[in-house]
């Protein structure tokens, strides 16, 4: 991880309302629900936990998290998804409907806990 990165993190840090030692823990749980309940959570959930993957995708595509040869295989495909998740302008509500498709989720929840919680230990 670079200075440059350290800076960003902490600015998303301070941008957001809700601590990313609460959102941790939440994001735990969504990746254990089914995929009815994930979409349910997804679509009431607030816009900090949306923020948070933006902020996770947009480390993925800088190349700033260390992500297994066999997720990225696995997010190539989904690579359109990821690239609309990072973007500032696409709304929130593009953002859910991205998060609520078959499968996204699953893929990118655990490379954004393993940031996170990299990020929480430091």
């Amino acid at each position: 991880m670079n200075i440059n990165s350290r800076v960003k993190l902490v600015f998303i840090h301070s941008t957001m309302s809700t601590p990313l030692n609460k959102i941790v823990p939440e994001l735990g749980r969504v990746k254990r629900l089914t995929r009815l309940k994930q979409r349910k959570f997804i679509s009431t959930c607030g816009k900090d936990f949306l923020h948070c993957f933006t902020v996770c995708a947009r480390g993925l595509i800088k190349g700033r998290h260390k992500v297994r040869p066999t997720q990225l295989k696995k997010l190539r495909r989904y690579k359109k998804l990821v690239r609309n998740l990072a973007k500032k302008k696409v709304s929130l509500k593009a953002k859910r409907k991205i998060l609520q498709t078959g499968g996204f989720l699953n893929l990118i929840l655990p490379p954004v806990l393993s940031f996170l919680t990299s990020f929480l230990n430091k």
